[in-house]
Parts: structure tokens; C-alpha cells; sequence
């Protein structure tokens, strides 16, 4: 897990000094090493975070006379690739088997890219063609962004910010803001909160080649969601869902540094937790849990159930309380470069720092388990009633499933006229126009997957992996979710709808795959409750004097801020968190004292 930052292109020699200070900017994403390399047209930095082969010999860049790779992340089967292959190498690192592997792929990428199974993004110079591929894993678990400066010179980094400290100045993107207030959203496509900065889009890499005093660009999808539904016996599911789940938590251990487990109570980072437990029992295991006392939500009853059952975990509980989050919220907003949209960020930030106080390096969670297993109930099940529907069966027919049932075309329709309905009293129309499309098609799929899909591309995982990566990242942490695993992700797309939920009931081929090692009041538990973090209370005691100031009234005058006063007090945090994002990345430019 690292950070880099480069130019390539006919500006280098303008940017190539100020790349040091962008890489100090960004230098807790890898304060153990730091690396660059530099010609007439290229040039690129790396700080490493040493998970993998702790010596210097493993640090980057990586290069040799032709090729040039900086890279963040973890390849997880690098090992088995390297066998495969017969790589002979100078390290036992992973980033040295990508090198080898970008290099003798080099002709044809896509293949050599689906070879990987890990968390990635990578830029890959090759000096004799001039040429630069800047490449990003299949469901983007790892941020990578670039501007392109006169059709001439890219910039590109793992941070906005380190692209900010090169004395480039940005517009603020209103399109992404208005879908941040009203969606949630952070990201569509390549879109960021800033105009003419792009993110690297997931499962693709962009290749540049610098012809003359031009930039030639072509954009290249290595992968995409499956497309098929399989005819598999529950049984034999079951079986290949708790093999794939075991490896992908085995392979995701593999580490030279500490490592630990999110644990909240819910089923994702029980199981995940369970898992580590019941495959290494002599292991210690460290999980960490937020605590909040008093609080009827708080889900420690359940984390310790799971910690009952498995002596081998040695528990952390930080109890988070309002004074903490307050204190810190500047500065989560300015390791996540974006507004949040509730408390679950604060409390993330929190307990990675909590990590980082005992020397852990890697931590383990539960992400992408709702997205892949149908977790989000009130969504996921009229959906997956809407597909019953199709099939003649009106069992469980109402409103929100003859809704699932419509063609995205009119759901989205439908869903800009509940838009406009709920927030033109706070937004001014023409705004509300530019919301994203919530509803979309992928072919050959159910209603359900339709949204499971949805869900890891748009909805939900992209802001989830941000905050996860911006918060690890703030204390030097690795973060790594076993769900993501892309065997894990093709193989619940395959799968008809049942196998993820059964009358009513979501996640249950995880249930019955891991119903042996949980705790049976979680492996049973129906509730549903995201990652929890008291906003309500927090809401109510920001001063919301700051609707009153000029420059933010006046930057997002599209907002009718004499009326926000009256509406719901997320809409206010979120108003809240967007103020700071103002003041720190369009105000002070990216200027930032902790």
C-alpha cells in the first residue's frame, strides 16, 4: 500500500521539481521509503507503506532500461503467479511480480491485468515507446487520478491533493456536488468533486502515448460484471462459496507486519473475523470495535459474541463520543478530499487511529459484503420480489416491487420526479435536472443482480472503498476486504437470486457456508444495520452559522440556503461537511494544518 504521484508528457521539466512536495503532501499513504525517477518526459515518485518484503530492495519505483512501475496496493496470488510463470526475481515482493508480469504482457495488457487477483493502481512508462499506462483494479478499491493539461501533459496521483500542491488550480464540479446532497454518491464515472480532475475508472486502464507535442489517448475495459446466470445445486454453492470466501481471507493475510480485524457485530466482519479465527487457531487475532455507551444501536452485545466463541481474539473497544468526533472532523474531510455524508467516516478515522497506536499495519473488514450478498433489505428484497413477479409468482406482490418491475428508463423518470419533489424546496430545479440516472441496465441479468451490480458500480461500494482507503491511508494503515475478492464477485453474480436471498431473508448462502463458525445469534440475525455512528446526536450540536457566509452562499448559489434551516438534520450535515470541504480544498486550496 503506497502513494505516488508523476507527469509525463511535453510539461515535465515545469512539474518535474515540484513533484518532491506533492509526494510530501501524500506521504502518509507510505512514510517507509520514498523513490523517484525522472527523464525529458516523464517523471514519478512513489512513498512506500512496506507490507510485503520489508527491504530496501523492494522499494519503488520499479525499473529497468525500458519499463518504469509505480504501484499501490497488494497483488494477493503473486506467489502463485510467480510459480506459474517461473519469475525470476530480486525481491520477494508483489510489486516486483506485477513488473514482471506488466512487462511480459506488455503487448497485451487486458490478459496479463486479469491474471491479478489484489487491490490496484499502478502507472507503467515505457521509455523506448513513450508511452504511460495508468491502470486501476476491477472494482476500484484503489484511487488513481489525472488531469490533462493542454492535450500535452498528464498529471496523475493517488490524491487530488498531491495534484493541487503542483500550483494547479480547479472549479468546483457542482454536478458531483448536487449528487452528493441528494444521492449520497461521491464518484460517477470518472467524475470527482473537481472539474477536469478524472478518476481512473475500475476494471480499466488508460493508455497514453506522447506523440510529437501531443498527448494520443485510448481508454481500454480489461473487465466487467458477468453476464450469466449458472445452474448450480444449493449444496455444491454453498460448498464453492466457503471455499472461495476461506482462501480469499487466507491469501488476504499475507503479510511481513501486524495485522488485524474490523470487527462491528454485523454478519460481513463476523464472518471475516470468524474466519481468521477458525483457520488459524493458534493465532492471536486483534479486532477492533466501536463502542458507543448508552446508545441503543451500539452492537457491542454482538462483537462480543463473536469474541466468546473464538478465544483466540484479543479484542480492542474504543468508545467514541461526540467531543471526539468534533475534534477530528476537519481533519477526515481533509484526508477524504470530498463532503461525507454521515458519522460512520468520523468513527472509521477514529479507530484507524486507535490501529495505528498499536502498531498495526494491515486491517481486514467486511466491505462489499451487502453489495455482493443482497444485504440492503429494503432495496434488494422487492427487487428480488419484482423477479418473482416475472415468473408468475404474486406471492409477495406491493407497490415497491411493481415499481423493481418497470424498465430503468421510467423508474428513473419516476425517481427525478421524487428528486425534484424532495428537494426543490432546497435546490434550485435546473440542478436537480443534472442528477445521475439511479437506475441501470446490465444485460442478461435479473432485476436483483441488475441492482447488486448497481450497487458496486454507483450506489453504494464506490464511496465505501474511498473512505476506507482515505481513513487506512490517513495513519499508514493497509486496508483489505475479502468480499471484493473478484472470484467471490463473479461468482454471486452467477447465481440466481435465491441463493442470496431466501424467503425474506438476505445473505444466505453466507449464513449456510459459515453457519458452523458464528455465532448463532448473528448467523440468524435479520436486522440489518449499517457501520453505526450517532449523526443525529452530532447534528444537533453544529453551529450553523456558516450558512450565513458569502463565499460558500455564493460558490453553491444554486442551494436556497435561507430555507436549509427548516430540513432534516442529515441534509444539514451534509451542508455542514460540504462547508469544510469548501474552506480547505476551494478556499485554501488544499491547504491544510492539523
Amino acid at each position: 500500500m503506497c502513494g505516488f504521484a508523476g507527469i509525463f508528457g511535453k510539461d515535465t521539466d515545469k512539474f518535474g521539481d515540484k513533484l518532491a512536495t506533492a509526494l510530501e503532501l501524500i506521504e502518509y499513504r507510505g512514510p517507509d521509503a520514498k523513490g523517484f525517477y525522472r527523464d525529458d518526459i516523464f517523471a514519478v515518485g512513489h512513498n512506500r507503506l512496506k507490507i510485503i518484503d520489508l527491504s530496501d530492495q523492494a522499494n519503488q519505483p520499479f525499473q529497468n532500461d525500458e519499463y518504469v512501475l509505480a504501484f499501490n496496493g497488494e497483488i494477493y496470488n503473486y506467489i502463485e503467479i510467480k510459480s506459474k510463470f517461473n519469475f525470476v526475481t530480486e525481491t520477494s515482493s508483489d510489486s516486483e511480480v506485477l513488473f514482471e508480469i506488466l512487462k511480459k504482457f506488455n503487448s497485451n495488457f487486458s490478459e496479463g491485468i486479469n491474471l491479478l487477483n489484489g487491490m490496484f493502481a499502478f502507472s507503467f512508462y515505457d521509455k523506448k515507446k513513450r508511452r504511460l499506462i495508468l491502470g486501476r483494479d476491477r472494482l476500484g478499491v484503489k484511487p488513481l487520478y489525472y488531469t490533462v493539461l493542454n492535450d500535452s501533459t498528464i498529471v496523475f496521483a493517488s490524491e487530488v491533493k498531491a495534484i493541487l500542491r503542483l500550483g494547479l488550480k480547479f472549479n468546483i464540479n457542482h454536478r458531483a456536488v448536487v449528487n452528493f446532497l441528494v444521492n449520497r454518491t461521491l464518484s460517477y464515472q470518472e467524475r470527482t468533486f473537481f472539474e477536469k480532475i478524472y478518476s481512473v475508472e475500475p476494471g480499466s486502464y488508460i493508455e497514453f502515448v506522447f506523440d510529437g507535442d501531443k498527448l494520443k489517448q485510448r481508454k481500454v475495459k480489461y473487465w466487467d460484471f458477468p453476464n450469466k446466470i449458472k445452474d448450480v445445486a444449493f449444496q455444491e454453492a454453498v460448498k464453492k462459496f466457503r471455499e472461495f470466501f476461506f482462501d480469499a481471507v487466507t491469501i488476504r493475510l499475507r503479510a511481513d507486519v501486524p495485522v488485524a480485524t474490523l470487527l462491528s457485530g454485523g454478519l460481513d466482519s463476523s464472518a471475516v473475523t470468524s474466519a481468521i479465527a477458525f483457520l488459524f487457531p493458534q493465532k492471536k487475532i486483534v479486532s477492533i470495535s466501536a463502542v458507543y455507551e448508552g446508545d441503543p444501536m451500539c452492537e457491542r452485545i454482538y462483537a462480543e459474541k463473536v469474541i466468546k466463541k473464538h478465544k483466540n481474539i484479543e479484542p480492542i473497544w474504543l468508545n467514541i463520543t461526540q467531543d471526539m468526533a468534533g475534534d477530528i472532523l476537519d481533519n477526515v474531510i481533509y484526508h477524504q478530499e470530498t463532503p461525507i455524508a454521515d458519522g460512520s467516516m468520523v468513527s472509521h478515522f477514529l479507530l484507524m487511529r486507535a490501529l495505528k497506536e498499536q502498531n498495526v499495519k494491515v486491517i481486514l473488514s467486511g466491505q462489499g459484503g451487502d453489495e455482493i450478498l443482497g444485504g440492503y433489505v429494503y432495496t434488494f428484497l422487492p427487487a428480488h420480489y419484482a423477479d418473482c413477479l416475472r415468473r408468475g409468482n404474486i406471492k409477495n406482490i406491493n407497490i415497491r416491487s411493481l415499481f423493481h418491475s418497470l424498465p430503468p428508463s421510467l423508474k428513473n423518470k419516476l425517481k427525478q420526479i421524487s428528486i425534484c419533489k424532495n428537494y426543490l424546496h432546497y435546490i434550485s430545479l435546473e440542478k436537480l435536472k443534472e442528477v445521475d440516472d439511479y437506475y441501470h441496465k446490465w444485460n442478461n441479468q435479473t432485476i436483483l443482480n441488475n441492482y447488486l451490480i448497481t450497487s458496486l458500480r454507483y450506489w453504494s461500494l464506490p464511496g465505501f472503498l474511498h473512505y476506507e482507503d482515505r481513513n487506512t491511508m490517513a495513519y499508514s494503515l493497509e486496508g483489505r476486504g475479502p468480499f471484493l475478492d473478484y472470484r467471490l464477485v463473479e461468482f454471486m453474480l452467477s447465481l440466481s437470486n435465491e441463493f442470496k436471498i431466501n424467503n425474506g431473508i438476505g445473505k444466505f448462502i453466507l449464513r449456510q457456508s459459515l453457519k458452523d463458525i458464528l455465532p448463532q445469534i448473528i448467523a440468524q440475525r435479520k436486522d440489518k444495520q449499517a457501520f453505526y455512528a450517532p449523526v443525529d446526536k452530532w447534528a444537533k450540536g453544529v453551529d450553523y452559522v456558516f450558512l450565513g457566509d458569502d463565499g460558500f452562499q455564493r460558490s453553491f448559489h444554486y442551494i436556497k440556503f435561507p430555507r436549509v434551516i427548516s430540513c432534516d438534520y442529515l441534509f444539514k450535515w451534509k451542508l455542514y461537511t460540504l462547508f469544510k470541504w469548501y474552506k480547505i480544498f476551494i478556499k485554501e486550496g488544499g491547504v491544510y494544518e492539523e
